[in-house]
């Protein structure tokens, strides 16, 4: 049997949801407080420009806030 991981961009938790507790675990990492396994940092890199930084910090806040949605 194959075993295939879904990416959620923003959803950098991995909950299948993207609220506060992504901009948090986004936030642990920019700050190298907490280190992301390689499929959440697809997923916490909300703006796909391969690098996990406040632009991906906006990115989540902007959707939480319903302004804007992450493409995905």
């Amino acid at each position: 049997a194959r075993t295939y991981t879904v990416i959620l961009y923003g959803d950098a938790s991995g909950d299948g949801r993207i609220d506060s507790s992504d901009l948090n675990t986004i936030f642990q990492h920019i700050l190298q407080r907490k280190v992301l396994a390689e499929e959440m940092q697809y997923a916490a890199d909300a703006d796909k420009n391969d690098k996990i930084d406040s632009s991906d910090l906006n990115k989540v806040f902007q959707h939480i806030l319903q302004r804007s949605i992450i493409e995905q």
